[in-house]
């Protein structure tokens, strides 16, 4: 049985209690303290101080400090008055209840607070996926300037050489037959190029800057194969390979923690980032999975035709989860860059409308 402390202090003003409680030579790291609106307590062992206040306090407003061998309640009435005395008074049963009342006021209060800090968080996260979303929509409209400048530039062109060609009076006709020419050959030969696809000016730039990100990933791999020559599982590809497969057998969990090594040993794999978001979104965490695939968005970059195929499946992934939390129009935004990566796709189209609809929009919208 814990001794009883009845010889604590209190004093009043008009809107705040400051209650005064010996902690008997226990050291404050030993001394556990408890508030609610109308009961207090301070448990140190062997001793024990309850106090049934005499009318409600504020409790967030409250605060309570230990040191000089005490501990100090300094209370916040919930209406300003004089109490008189400290103690409310009652028979056990009516005590009672009116702690059980409390206690339940304060778990209510506590479940608040944290379903405001969840809310915040979510805010934020929605914040963030809309702001990597504006600065893709920038990019996307960056690069179909280029497109049009170089194609204004091309088109200037081919203007200026027909007005210089028709400004050039006609050969007269020669008298004898031309001669003819002579026969020969011509040696052609073509640069190395990394990409299926011709090379154009415009794309230069984002396709060498998209194989410098990939000489620094391989470079990556290199350095964590010499760290440890024999260990297999420190080259991020072959992690991602096996997330793959534990993904296909339904294993998420242990998929989610080959994709999590793999971003580990290179924090610039975006497949591992984009599969890892799958995984989330497949154990209805639609936040993580928003999250992850932003992040590889931010690594698939500049846009090229090496990385369209990632791109187009972290948007349709980043866009279900969106559609998830009922962020319709950031979904349908992330549905229409898809459909222009995969114009064909049924599917996705269909999807949009169903976004739309939602938005009460029309799919021309």
């Amino acid at each position: 049985m814990p001794l009883i402390v009845r010889d604590y202090s209190w004093e009043e003003t008009l809107d705040t209690v400051v209650v005064t409680v010996p902690l008997n030579g226990v050291p404050a790291a030993k001394v556990d303290i408890y508030s609610n609106d109308v009961f207090i307590k301070a448990s140190f062992p062997p001793f024990l101080c309850e106090i049934d206040l005499l009318e409600p306090v504020r409790d967030s407003e409250s605060s309570a400090t230990l040191g000089n061998g005490v501990a100090i309640f300094r209370l916040t009435k919930a209406e300003p008055r004089t109490w008189g005395t400290l103690c409310f008074t009652g028979d056990k049963d009516t005590i009672a209840q009116r702690r059980a009342a409390a206690q339940e006021r304060h778990q209510e209060h506590l479940k608040g607070v944290e379903e405001a800090k969840r809310q915040a968080v979510r805010e934020s996260e929605q914040m963030a996926v809309r702001k990597q979303m504006e600065i893709e929509a920038q990019q996307r409209a960056a690069l179909q300037q280029a497109k049009k400048t170089a194609v204004d530039k091309v088109v200037a062109g081919m203007d200026e050489q027909f007005a210089v060609a028709s400004s050039i009076a006609p050969a007269a006709p020669s008298k004898g037959a031309a001669p003819v020419r002579a026969a020969g050959k011509i040696a052609v030969s073509f640069t190395p190029r990394e990409f299926r696809t011709p090379l154009r000016e415009e794309y230069r730039e984002q396709e060498e800057e998209w194989l410098a990100r990939q000489a620094e990933a391989r470079a990556a791999v290199q350095r964590a194969k010499e760290r440890d020559p024999t260990a297999v599982d420190s080259d991020p590809l072959w992690l991602v390979d096996r997330g793959k497969e534990f993904y296909s057998k339904g294993d998420i969990q242990s998929a989610i923690n080959a994709f999590t090594e793999a971003v580990t040993i290179d924090p610039s794999c975006a497949p591992a980032y984009s599969n890892r978001g799958a995984c989330h979104l497949r154990r209805a965490d639609p936040q993580a999975c928003a999250a992850d695939c932003s992040k590889a968005l931010s690594l698939l970059q500049p846009p090229c035709a090496a990385n369209a195929k990632s791109r187009l499946l972290a948007l349709v992934r980043r866009a279900s989860a969106l559609a998830q939390v009922d962020d319709h129009e950031a979904a349908a935004s992330d549905y229409r860059g898809a459909l222009e990566l995969d114009p064909t796709n049924e599917e996705l189209r269909q999807h949009l409308a169903e976004t739309l609809k939602k938005m009460n929009l029309s799919p021309s919208a």
